[in-house]
């Protein structure tokens, strides 16, 4: 069952704590929260988010921000990354 409209987060009044610089690229920020608004609707409190990548360009190769919760703050916690390495799983796999 799909949460009801009301128990969203509304991702305007949610501040960012930034965990590197942050990026000089205009309205960064209302990116973020148009994105986060979009893709993460159901979330019923940001301390309950794992991770989830922002993509700023038109693919995933481009430039990203990480964001995450944080147990104890309802703050969206967030890392810039000019570039992103991707990796297979059979890559991470130790056997």
């Amino acid at each position: 069952m799909e949460p009801a409209d009301d128990e969203d987060i509304n991702w305007d009044n949610v501040k960012i704590v930034w965990h590197s610089p942050v990026p000089d690229i205009h309205n960064i920020e209302q990116l973020i929260r148009e994105d986060c608004t979009q893709s993460l609707r159901g979330l019923g409190k940001v301390s309950d988010l794992i991770f989830h990548h922002v993509f700023l360009g038109k693919d995933m190769d481009t430039d990203v921000v990480c964001v995450w919760g944080e147990d104890g703050t309802e703050d969206l916690q967030c890392e810039f990354r000019s570039s992103v390495t991707w990796h297979s799983l059979k890559e991470l796999d130790d056997d």
